[in-house]
């Protein structure tokens, strides 16, 4: 009887988890963090370091990764990541920038002296994002929205990426 009733409750439990990582990578909500830790408070992660497939040679203490309570933080720009649950964001909290990943309920922050643009975050995030895919994509979810926050990219950065498409023969 007990079994029966797990089979039943544990699917709604698991749909009801999987709606909440897609609210909370909403732009309206990637600024709420739900970790235990006190507003303007952040700690470092351990468990990112050790689970990172990255090396981590070129971030420290000083950079991050933290997590982070960034509770009515400014966002300045998100894009969606490749997972329906995954978001990347520039956020401003009290004059200070932080990038933050989301991706299935958590969340890793980092200060802004750790990356140079949106391009290079999602690139050390996750070594085979194409960043291009996921610009598109969140420009369609955007689509929806009366405001947008869009990756800040510059000229440049698109006419690097066509020299080396057609570099690549592409």
């Amino acid at each position: 009887m007990l079994n029966k009733f797990f089979n039943w409750l544990d699917p709604k439990i698991i749909n009801m988890e999987k709606w909440i990582h897609q609210k909370v990578v909403e732009p309206d909500k990637i600024d709420v963090d739900l970790d235990k830790i006190k507003k303007g408070q952040h700690k470092a992660t351990e468990m990112f370091y050790k689970s990172a497939p990255h090396n981590q040679s070129n971030l420290d203490e000083k950079y991050g990764p933290f997590i982070a309570n960034l509770e009515g933080a400014k966002l300045m720009s998100l894009m969606y990541g490749p997972g329906e649950t995954e978001a990347f964001s520039l956020l401003d909290f009290k004059g200070n920038l932080w990038w933050r990943h989301r991706d299935g309920g958590t969340t890793h922050d980092f200060r802004v002296m750790a990356f140079d643009d949106m391009q290079e975050f999602t690139e050390f995030i996750g070594m085979d994002t194409n960043f291009w895919e996921c610009v598109l994509r969140s420009e369609a979810r955007f689509a929806d929205l009366k405001t947008a926050f869009r990756p800040p990219l510059k000229i440049s950065d698109v006419k690097k990426f066509i020299k080396d498409q057609e570099g690549t023969g592409e």
